[in-house]
């Protein structure tokens, strides 16, 4: 029988075995090949061998030499062993990595590559000579600021020697290369006796070329370019692209200011750029638009861009907003509030915990949000959650509360004999589903019972099973399918030889609890269950290939939802990628939406901001979160970090979110809640009682 399958989720790779149990998860940020450079000339590719072989098992390895050094590339057949050999030779002389290319090490602060350089534009200077003082100083006034064909001017009066009595000099800054004698004279006025021109030292497209050149002598650049020439400003502007941060930085703190020959002495300045990009639905960018700029004139040293328009005038479906500084540290703030805006305003109760519910993403579900025209709605069913944006988000909430707690209201249970549950399982589910809408019914095989929503009318339910055809329903005896208790139809049999009716086996396999969604045999032997995993084939046999990637899903997110300390979401909405949380100073680049990941944080990228530093920004919401927490008696699941409130009942309480079972006093976890050894057992013998 085949025992295993892998699938990719979440851009993860997948392995699943018997019982659609996680084998083995592998995200896209991590590799299972080495890099290994500074090797010394002594190793051979057989010593490299020899060197790996005790951290796991090698699937391939090739040395390369050139005149200058020796690199290898070691693919062994699992992350953790790569890892456990980048770790078990750290100290040894050479130096191993892993290979990934979406992950930038080092300290959480800004290491941009941009730097913005300008200086003079090449401009001619002219004299403009009068005969009288009266003349020159009146047009020096009139000139001072004036165009010359679209090139702003500065004049100025010269002041004459005690023996120069006849003619009187204005000197004009700012001339165009292709000022001619004639056309200045003729524009400074009809009292112009002469004028005279000097050649400038350099043109515009040699300067740009020596800027670059002389950029180059600090690293590769990836690119330059030169912004187009501005006639009203005296500078030419442009951006470079370094490879290196590093690379940047010494070419920043070199050349600021400094006097450059080619610039006849005059000099460059350089800034290091630091800049965010986002891409915001318009939709959405309608809405928080006016909070973005007030935002920005609140951070006067970052700029904030909008692109929201193309080159024909048309408005653009993705915005692209853009912060620039100079300053890491203002950008950081920015970016946090930035960011704030972005994410809205979660769906949560008075309690502070996320409020969700399956039906926001059936049609019926979209069609009710978007009836809130005056916000914008994000329903997120990858995290379960809702945000909401603009000045009515507050109101818009208070109605999504109810709208959630009606929904979450108990449904109305109606008990079934042994062939009414045979039969809805055998298709007449599907006949109630028909009439009265998918999504309203569900069929709970433990306790043989139909859970009706509360919106559905319990009377036309229970007049329409009853037109079904239920058969005799007699039961099977030992030989009794373990999900409908009847005799068994179209078999299908386990490894553990306990068989079940094709149909009842497909059902329960579609509708596995995603909170504990392995796969076994629910026989009862000896008061107990079999729990004997589904065989892989069995899964494969019985589902289409859209039915199990649906199932082998479901176990992957519960495995996930599971194990919040060991995976976590890309913090972008809709972004589906899932990371491992990292050491502090860790950044991810997600391969989804290209965006930058704190990987300790778990946020956004604190461009510029120490980890450290980003949460004390945002101390204030924390602080006020910690008080109502004391205040409500909430506490933090041990296992997944929710909050969770207790309202009353014993005290045995299971986490919403990874699905924990938690003692109430001592926040002791336990697997199950079984009654030998598990939480109930554990409340009687250490606390006395259950309450």
């Amino acid at each position: 029988m085949e025992s295993e399958m892998q699938r990719s989720f979440f851009h993860c790779k997948a392995l699943f075995g018997p019982g659609a149990t996680i084998q083995s998860i592998t995200t896209s940020f991590e590799s299972r090949t080495v890099v290994i450079s500074t090797i010394p000339d002594d190793q051979t590719q057989g010593t490299l061998i020899a060197l790996l072989e005790p951290f796991g098992r090698l699937s391939s390895i090739a040395l390369t030499r050139d005149a200058e050094a020796a690199t290898a590339r070691a693919t062994f057949f699992t992350v953790a062993e790569a890892s456990a050999a980048v770790r078990g030779l750290a100290g040894s002389g050479m130096q191993l990595k892993m290979d990934l290319k979406a992950v930038e090490s080092g300290e959480a602060t800004l290491r941009s590559t941009k730097v913005k350089v300008a200086w003079f534009a090449p401009r001619r200077i002219g004299w403009a000579h009068y005969r009288k003082i009266a003349d020159a100083k009146g047009n020096a006034e009139r000139l001072n600021g004036s165009t010359f064909n679209g090139y702003k001017l500065e004049a100025k009066f010269q002041m004459p020697s005690i023996h120069q009595t006849r003619s009187f000099s204005v000197e004009i800054k700012g001339l165009p290369m292709n000022t001619t004698d004639f056309h200045l004279q003729k524009f400074c006025g009809i009292q112009c006796k002469s004028v005279m021109l000097k050649e400038a030292a350099y043109d515009r497209q040699s300067s740009i070329l020596d800027v670059e050149e002389q950029l180059k002598q600090f690293g590769t650049l990836d690119s330059f370019d030169v912004l187009p020439e501005d006639k009203q400003k005296s500078k030419i502007t442009a951006f470079a692209q370094f490879i290196s941060p590093d690379d940047a930085a010494k070419a920043v703190q070199q050349l600021q200011k400094k006097p450059q020959s080619f610039l006849n002495r005059s000099p460059m300045w350089l800034e290091h750029i630091h800049a965010v990009k986002y891409n915001i639905p318009y939709p959405l960018f309608v809405v928080i638009k006016p909070s973005l700029e007030e935002e920005k004139e609140h951070h006067p040293n970052c700029k904030l861009k909008f692109y929201d328009r193309n080159a024909a005038g048309e408005t653009l479906d993705i915005i692209c907003a853009r912060l620039f500084s100079g300053d890491p540290k203002s950008l950081g703030q920015l970016k946090d509030k930035v960011e704030c805006l972005l994410d809205g305003k979660k769906l949560m109760d008075g309690n502070g915990k996320i409020m969700w519910d399956d039906f926001f993403t059936t049609e019926e579900g979209k069609r009710y949000l978007e009836e809130f025209s005056d916000a914008h709605i994000s329903c997120d069913s990858r995290k379960r959650e809702i945000h909401v944006y603009g000045t009515v988000a507050e109101s818009v909430i208070d109605t999504l509360r109810r709208k959630c707690q009606a929904l979450k209201s108990t449904p109305n249970i109606i008990s079934l004999d042994r062939a009414m549950l045979s039969q809805l399982i055998k298709g007449g589910i599907e006949t109630m589903q028909e009439r009265f809408g998918r999504g309203n019914f569900t069929i709970d095989l433990a306790k043989r019972a139909l859970m009706v929503k509360k919106s559905v009318d319990i009377d036309q339910v229970r007049m329409a099973l009853a037109t079904l055809d239920h058969g005799d329903g007699e039961q099977a005896g030992d030989d009794a399918c373990p999900v409908c208790w009847c005799e068994i139809t179209n078999p299908i049999t386990f490894e553990c030889g306990h068989s079940y009716c094709k149909e009842c086996l497909q059902h329960m396999l579609l509708t596995t609890d995603s909170a504990s969604p392995s796969l076994r045999c629910v026989k009862e032997v000896d008061d107990h269950s079999c729990n004997e995993y589904v065989d892989v084939g069995i899964i494969r046999k019985l589902l289409s290939p859209e039915q199990e990637t649906h199932l082998l899903e479901v176990a992957f997110l519960a495995h996930i939802h599971a194990r919040p300390e060991e995976f976590r979401y890309c913090p972008t909405p809709d972004c589906q990628v899932v990371y491992r949380p990292a050491n502090e100073g860790m950044v991810l680049v997600c391969p989804s939406c290209w965006g930058k990941i704190c990987a300790f944080c778990h946020v956004q990228f604190h461009e510029g901001l120490a980890c450290k530093e980003h949460r004390e920004n945002m101390e204030g919401g924390y602080e006020a979160f910690q008080r109502w927490k004391t205040e409500h008696g909430a506490k933090e699941c041990p296992s997944c970090k929710a909050v969770i409130e207790k309202s009353g009942g014993c005290n045995h309480m299971t986490c919403a979110r990874c699905h924990i079972h938690i003692c109430w006093v001592c926040m002791k976890t336990f697997k199950e809640d079984d009654q030998s050894g598990g939480v109930y057992s554990h409340l009687r013998k250490e606390h006395g009682d259950i309450y």
